[in-house]
């Protein structure tokens, strides 16, 4: 596969968007409750960070890079970053569009931890030259609110259900497996697409929404 430069375009300090068509997922989000992501190509060693183990039980691998994106597929995005290319594998739920990216320069932060004692947790950050937040996904454990790229995100119960409960600028949004609802946090106006919620754990993106 060969990639060119001409498609990319200047940023918006508004953008890039990405899309979420919210009927796609209310009719497909059940098929899907984890999330993937994994990063293909670069020069070794490039964007990484060395692994560290902060303490005897937990190992964490972290990536960081940025650059323009030249290439959008269903399960992928590819950018020109450090001198080669750099291709995002994702697994995301359903209705979520990717293709708006391309032609933009993005910063990717990708994060695994590696817990015996718990599930794996994977966490990606997509932001634009601005450091704006485009998107954040999460499978695993719930973050630590210092650790959560501006958010605070808990689990609640209600009735021997579980939901997914996001600080907003005003009461708690309640969010439930297999759905999605809009919310106003700090940061601004998000999307937020659930896709599991157990005890301790959950898998759920943060898309922002600017209309």
């Amino acid at each position: 596969m060969s990639f060119s430069d001409s498609s990319v375009t200047q940023v918006d300090r508004l953008g890039p968007r990405i899309d979420v068509d919210l009927t796609v997922h209310a009719l497909h989000a059940a098929e899907e409750r984890s999330l993937c992501v994994t990063v293909d190509g670069g020069l070794p060693g490039s964007g990484l960070e060395p692994p560290y183990s902060p303490d005897s039980d937990r190992f964490i691998l972290a990536c960081k890079f940025g650059g323009p994106v030249i290439g959008v597929e269903p399960d992928g995005v590819t950018l020109r970053a450090d001198g080669s290319f750099r291709t995002l594998r994702l697994l995301m739920p359903p209705g979520l569009d990717l293709e708006p990216l391309r032609g933009h320069h993005i910063e990717v932060s990708h994060r695994l931890e590696i817990d015996p004692m718990r599930s794996m947790t994977i966490d990606l950050s997509i932001r634009n030259r601005y450091g704006d937040l485009l998107l954040w996904a999460r499978d695993g454990v719930l973050p630590h609110p210092l650790h959560s790229h501006g958010h605070n995100v808990r689990v609640s119960v209600e009735r021997d259900q579980r939901f997914l409960a996001v600080r907003t600028s005003g009461a708690p949004a309640i969010v439930p497996a297999a759905a999605s609802s809009v919310v106003n946090t700090g940061l601004g106006r998000y999307v937020v697409l659930c896709a599991r919620v157990h005890e301790s754990d959950a898998a759920f993106v943060f898309v922002r929404k600017y209309f």
